[in-house]
């Protein structure tokens, strides 16, 4: 967390409009000198011109794309603590088929 001074602090709040799509009464941000993105300003304008039942439905399809990326993001991490395991699995199946240790999957018995 960052900490500033009284005097760096600068309050940069959403439109209410936004504010209320997200069930929260205010976002603050403080932080020196700050102003939000040209995107997120782009955002905020196009979210607000929308009637409130269309906004609330991007709002929840916002929320939902960015859990899905979240998730991708665990799978990813996942992925890549388990790497070297999925690796010597591999290794040791090949070794295995190569020896003649395997037998054909039959997958009626599955």
């Amino acid at each position: 967390m960052i900490s500033l001074r009284e005097d760096e602090r600068k309050e940069c709040r959403l439109p209410e409009s936004v504010t209320n799509l997200v069930k929260k009464p205010k976002l603050t941000i403080h932080a020196p000198n700050t102003m939000p993105s040209t995107a997120i300003t782009t955002i905020i304008k196009m979210v607000e011109s929308l009637p409130d039942e269309l906004q609330e439905q991007l709002v929840e399809y916002v929320r939902a794309y960015i859990a899905e990326i979240e998730e991708e993001k665990r799978w990813d991490q996942s992925f890549k603590q388990t790497k070297n395991n999925l690796v010597v699995a591999a290794r040791k199946a090949k070794e295995e088929i190569a020896a003649g240790l395997s037998a054909p999957m039959d997958y009626e018995q599955l």
